[in-house]
């Protein structure tokens, strides 16, 4: 049985819950991948008779085996899995061949229909796709889409009309100078345009190259605003090249979202959805079916109540006669859901109370967030919300502000996956719903309901209704986590190699310090803080960390559990002489809760800058922290990274109790069929293999990277937990040396010592005239 250290922060535990649309617009997180100019070495493959053209010569291995998987399951309209370390071309992969399935869709559509009908897809009253399927490309932030875009750009494929969805704050500037000011209600958007003077699309028509960027489009319209040729708005303008595009990329929120959908008029039937970074997509399902913490509570319902109150009966807050009615719905909904709240506050209580199901359906049903009211109180929202948005020639610009419409808009969210129509039977146990008090320390008295959705299925599934749904990372291992927990099936299943030649990866799993240490490495709760055999542990970890800054050069990453394992090992460290051994070495950099994004930037730049001097440096960061996902630790940013510990979530926090307990029972109603279905205790290991598989991807980047990787705990003895590790890692396992099993490390640092000689050698030869 595994165990963890009881005394790990909550903050190890699933975010859930969060506004819309999730849209990260940083840029200093990933180093921009160098696209190489193809100098027009193109080259041509066929798969069951779909010629793809590949831009930059020759195709690696993996690549070829991703887009024959992918075409193989265009063709069958079925779903994948594809899996493939950074650094290995998978974005050209995906927009090359699912580009290839779509033109040879296109031209056999043609072939077929006399006269040939228009190419762009067309939706029936069913929103069913009847011709050329479209292909929706959904990623994590917006910075990520215009590294695609670059992609995008130097294949063969430009001439493909494309739209990027985003919301109003990232892609019109015409009214939102000031939306970064705190204060500021960035949603107030009342561009006077004319939609007979949208012209980026007419603009676009006929070119070559038909890629595109929200920067580009910004200029084009700031351009033509500027020399009055005609006013136009870049969030219109975006919304009106969806009816011409072929491509359509987004956040995941565009698509997870059912509101959205219905909003911007997106139909999914018969097309195509590629989630690339798609490890994140469980988890963006979990946070859009629950509410977060302290979010739903009587200090939340009583403040937005007063802001739309307060503009329903104002003297000066100008609401036009149509939107009157909706506001006062609105209004009235929340104040009676505040008083159900005010009524609970009588009742004492320490802990989460659970409150049934049907009991909270009977609540909401009275205060009228229930299944009857909710479709009339969506209609309303919409309105104050100006969804869809209607030209407003009279000047009628009351719109919900910002915050409020974000409060109000994930609640209704949250409850339309509550309500569905015909999940009535299923919701019992899909959703747990508690009476809380608030874990925010400026409001000790406060309370409300919490929401947690079990099954991120009650999401994804509405994914099923398209053609194929490919789902690509550097890191989906283990893959049967996704496999059961969405819900769909995905028949294709690809886990490729790295392209780094496996003798320029170091990796070895370490259970103790050397043959006569004692205790072996057993990172968990086994042995209690500042006990001897703890702090025995600690010594011995100290000096394996000192041992690696003393031989690898520049940049070393560590990732631990959490960030109060961080803390206890840390001190220990300074107790013991290892951190004074270790800064001897290096210049230590370490993760701090609770970092800002101009603090995670600026540390960031420290150490990166550090880690290329002479000394180097290190850094510790948490596994499922800031650091440890979507950054690039290449070269000499990380010659070597160690994880200590595996990063199992505490089983004392309120989801994931809840979670075991559901995959429990879903377990065992499933016990009389042959079924994948994990039990609690799988789906808990999965989900910390998960994380500790993401952090494993920071470091050996690209093909002439080289680096060591150190996974440090007594576990990896286990046979069962090395299977849970991706293909590339147990490929460079073998690699290292003669045994797979976790070795000692008295034995395994002569080897890295040669190891890393040999490539600081090749690289002063290299540096040579």
């Amino acid at each position: 049985m595994e165990q963890q250290n009881v005394d790990d922060d909550l903050n190890n535990s699933l975010h859930l819950g969060t506004s819309y649309p999730i849209e990260e617009v940083e840029d200093f997180l990933v180093d921009i991948a160098e696209i190489k100019d193809s100098l027009k070495l193109t080259s041509s493959l066929n798969y069951e008779g779909i010629e793809i053209q590949f831009p930059y010569g020759k195709a690696y291995p993996c690549q070829e085996h991703l887009m024959e998987e992918i075409i193989k399951a265009l063709i069958a309209r079925e779903n994948c899995l594809l899996e493939s370390p950074a650094g290995t071309g998978k974005t050209a992969a995906l927009l090359c061949s699912a580009l290839a399935w779509q033109q040879h869709e296109k031209a056999n559509l043609e072939l077929e229909c006399s006269p040939p009908k228009k190419s762009k897809t067309s939706v029936n009253q069913n929103g069913e796709s009847s011709q050329v399927p479209l292909i929706f490309y959904a990623t994590r932030t917006l910075k990520h889409i215009d590294q695609i875009v670059d992609q995008l750009k130097h294949s063969s494929y430009t001439d493909t009309p494309m739209t990027i969805l985003t919301s109003m704050v990232n892609s019109c500037k015409n009214e939102f100078n000031d939306y970064q000011c705190e204060d500021a209600d960035s949603d107030e958007h009342f561009c006077q345009y004319n939609p007979e003077n949208l012209k980026w699309c007419q603009h676009l028509r006929g070119q070559k190259d038909q890629t595109w960027k929200i920067s580009d489009l910004k200029d084009f319209c700031e351009k033509s605003n500027k020399n009055n040729h005609f006013q136009t708005c870049p969030y219109f303008e975006l919304l009106d090249a969806v009816k011409n595009a072929r491509i359509i990329f987004c956040t995941y929120s565009y698509l997870l979202k059912a509101n959205m959908r219905e909003a911007l008029d997106l139909h999914l039937n018969n097309n195509i959805i590629i989630f690339d970074e798609g490890h994140n997509v469980e988890n963006v399902c979990y946070q859009i079916s629950s509410t977060p913490e302290d979010f739903l509570t009587y200090t939340n319902m009583t403040n937005f109540t007063s802001i739309l109150e307060s503009d329903l009966n104002s003297s000066t807050v100008s609401v036009p006669l149509e939107k009157k009615e909706p506001l006062r719905v609105v209004v009235e909904t929340l104040k009676s859901f505040r008083n159900f709240l005010l009524a609970l506050s009588f009742r004492k209580f320490s802990n989460p109370v659970e409150i049934s199901f049907q009991d909270f359906q009977n609540y909401f049903e009275l205060t009228g967030f229930g299944p009857s009211n909710l479709s009339n109180l969506r209609k309303s929202y919409n309105v104050l919300t100006n969804r869809p948005y209607v030209f407003e020639v009279n000047g009628n610009r009351y719109k919900m502000g910002r915050h409020t419409s974000r409060f109000v808009g994930d609640l209704l969210g949250v409850l339309e996956f509550l309500w569905e129509g015909d999940t009535y039977n299923r919701n019992e146990s899909e959703f747990k719903i508690f009476l809380t008090k608030s874990s925010s320390t400026v409001l000790p008295l406060d309370f409300g309901i919490r929401v947690m959705c079990m099954n991120p299925a009650v999401v994804f599934q509405q994914m099923n209704v398209a053609g194929s749904v490919i789902i690509t990372s550097a890191t989906l291992s283990p893959m049967k986590s996704f496999s059961t927990q969405l819900g769909i099936p995905f028949l294709h299943q690809l886990s490729e190699d790295h392209i780094v030649d496996t003798n320029r990866i170091f990796s070895k799993l370490i259970d103790k310090y050397d043959d006569n240490s004692f205790p072996p490495l057993e990172l968990t709760s086994i042995y209690k803080e500042n006990t001897k055999e703890w702090m025995s542990i600690q010594g011995q970890l100290g000096k394996i960390v000192a041992d690696i800054c003393h031989n690898v050069p520049k940049g070393v990453i560590v990732f631990v559990p959490s960030e109060s394992y961080a803390s206890k090992m840390l001190d220990a460290w300074k107790k013991n002489g290892s951190w004074k051994a270790i800064h001897a070495e290096k210049e230590i950099k370490h993760e701090r809760k609770g970092m800002t994004s101009k603090e995670v930037k600026e540390l960031l730049v420290e150490y990166r800058q550090s880690a290329t001097t002479n000394k180097g440096a290190i850094l510790f960061a948490y596994m499922r922290g800031k650091f440890s996902e979507g950054i690039d630790f290449k070269d000499d940013h990380s010659r070597a990274l160690i994880t200590i510990g595996i990063p199992f979530r505490p089983k004392q926090d309120l989801f994931v109790t809840n979670k075991m307990e559901y995959q429990n029972l879903k377990c065992k109603l499933k016990s009389t069929e042959k079924s994948d279905v994990l039990d609690g205790t799988q789906w808990w290991a999965n989900d910390a293999f998960k994380a500790l598989n993401q952090a494993l991807g920071r470091n050996v980047r690209h093909k002439n990277d080289w680096g060591a990787i150190f996974m440090l705990d007594r576990r990896w003895n286990e046979m069962n937990k090395r299977e849970m590790l991706p293909n590339w890692i147990r490929a460079t396992l073998k690699n290292s040396g003669e045994k797979e099993e976790a070795g000692t490390w008295d034995k395994v640092l002569p080897n890295l010592s040669r190891y890393v000689g040999q490539f600081e050698n090749d690289a002063s030869s290299s540096a040579k005239p």
